[in-house]
């Protein structure tokens, strides 16, 4: 047998002799009891720990009990000591007070004491681009807040600038002014300026006072006439000057820039960009030099073409309102030469003027005259034939007495047949603002 063996044996009779003997004592006692003993335990700190002979010794001293009383710098107790005050009330220790002075680097006293040389360069804001392109794209949809003029020809118009040209054509080479409404687009030449816009005015019209297109394209000559007193002609056809280019228009000549050959003639002064292109007018391709600044106008309005000419031009290329400089119709003037328009000045202003007071003449019109037209033609169709009737009528009649009441039929027929042609024409004088009473 081996010294193992020997061991097993041995660890297994001791561990089977403690079990006996713990069996026949009963339960095992608990380790964590305290042993079975006579003293008695006192607390500390207690009367019984006291009369028992406990001595406690006192508490060590607090550090943060001062053994001094503790002044503030600056205060009255400080000064009652003797503390030196300075002469802005700091005391003279004061761990801010720098003994030299203070220089930021990049000002200029850092470059006029030392010499400094820095070129600060900011760091670039990654949303400024995106940010003005939204003040951009937002002033370019915003409406002009002045009220738009009436519609009708009859009410009180306002306007909110003025704008001066120059315009150069065959018989004119002058500065003129007017004024223009931004929300609608319609203005008003007064009447020291209409003879730039309508050329010369036959004096026997009478006086002039102003010259007042609408919204609508409606053209007003307003003035004081012998005949009629206050008096507001209607007219579309009798302005060479007064051109206004459509939304339809303005499209047709952004798209034609490109195909179009770009010879520009006769520039504007500063630094303005030029384009030429064409849209149709009655039928007939119209050529047209534009010169625009390259910054943007600061005058808001949802007008295509804002103004007589040169004013304000909405680019929708590039969402940007911009001032027209220049303008040149190609062979638009009488003589089939050029007439152009250029800006010189706009400034705000707040006009009104009032049609209210004018008996409106549309006699002159185009809708009026091709009326009168059509009309006069059945006149004479149908007067011919009703006149041919009545002379076959009295042809007819016997001569002598036996005949007279006969023609007198026929002569009633011939006088009715002129009284309905002059009332006829009487109320087309009427319907168009002319006096015919």
């Amino acid at each position: 047998m081996n010294k193992k063996s020997v061991q097993l044996i041995f660890g297994l009779t001791l561990a089977c002799t403690t079990m006996t003997a713990v069996a026949e004592r009963g339960d095992p006692p608990n380790p964590f009891d305290p042993p079975k003993t006579d003293i008695q335990v006192i607390e500390s700190r207690q009367t019984a720990a006291a009369i028992a002979g406990e001595q406690v010794s006192a508490a060590p001293p607090s550090p943060f009990d001062a053994p001094i009383e503790v002044v503030e710098s600056g205060s009255a107790a400080a000064r009652t000591l003797g503390e030196e005050i300075r002469p802005d009330s700091r005391p003279a220790d004061n761990p801010f007070d720098m003994p030299i002075d203070i220089v930021e680097s990049g000002t200029a006293k850092a470059t006029d004491m030392f010499g400094e040389m820095r070129e600060l360069r900011p760091i670039d804001d990654p949303f400024q681009a995106i940010d003005a392109q939204r003040r951009r794209d937002a002033f370019f949809a915003a409406e002009s807040r002045f009220p738009a003029n009436p519609t009708t020809p009859v009410g009180k118009f306002r306007f909110d600038w003025k704008v001066l040209h120059r315009v150069d054509q065959r018989d004119v080479l002058a500065d003129f002014s007017y004024f223009l409404n931004s929300r609608d687009g319609s203005w008003l030449v007064e009447a020291a300026d209409v003879q730039h816009v309508l050329g010369a005015i036959n004096p026997a019209y009478g006086q002039l006072d102003f010259v007042l297109r609408t919204a609508t394209g409606d053209v007003l000559i307003c003035g004081k006439t012998p005949q009629l007193g206050d008096v507001c002609h209607q007219s579309g056809q009798m302005l060479p000057l007064a051109r206004t280019v459509e939304r339809r228009q303005l499209k047709a000549f952004l798209d034609s820039i490109a195909r179009t050959p770009q010879h520009l003639t006769h520039p504007p002064s500063g630094n303005a960009q030029g384009w030429r292109g064409r849209f149709m007018v009655e039928g007939r391709p119209q050529f047209m030099q534009v010169w625009l600044d390259r910054g943007s106008s600061p005058i808001a309005t949802q007008v295509p073409w804002l103004g007589m000419g040169s004013g304000v031009f909405k680019d929708a290329r590039v969402n940007l309102n911009k001032q027209v400089r220049k303008v040149i119709w190609e062979g638009a003037d009488l003589d089939g030469g050029d007439v152009s328009i250029e800006f010189l000045a706009m400034s705000p202003t707040d006009r009104t003027y009032s049609t209210q007071g004018y008996r409106m003449v549309t006699a002159f019109t185009a809708p009026a005259v091709q009326q009168a037209t059509q009309m006069g033609a059945q006149m004479i169709s149908d007067g011919k034939q009703k006149a041919l009737a009545i002379q076959q009528g009295l042809a007819a009649c016997l001569s002598g007495r036996a005949g007279a009441e006969c023609r007198k039929v026929h002569r009633q027929r011939m006088k009715d047949l002129n009284e309905s042609m002059r009332r006829a024409a009487m109320d087309w004088g009427r319907q168009h603002g002319l006096p015919v009473d």
